[in-house]
């Protein structure tokens, strides 16, 4: 939801390596304006470390960084 998220907001796609076994979590958000982040990575992280990688703090950094960099 992050990634739909930020790209229903600002614009922009997915982006994966199809030849990666690991392409479905390492798969990134590419906005318009150049940013790329990766919210599938997050999640586990989120799910493996608990509220110290907290979701709605990325997605704030990821709000930011969008607003700040316009395309």
């Amino acid at each position: 939801m992050t990634g739909r998220t930020a790209i229903r907001e600002y614009g922009g796609e997915w982006e994966t390596d199809d030849n990666d076994p690991e392409g479905e979590l390492k798969c990134a958000v590419c906005l318009p304006n150049g940013v790329r982040f990766f919210p599938m990575l997050r999640c586990a992280r989120r799910l493996q470390n608990g509220m110290e990688d907290s979701i709605c703090d990325y997605y704030a950094m990821i709000r930011e960084t969008a607003r700040k960099h316009p395309k």
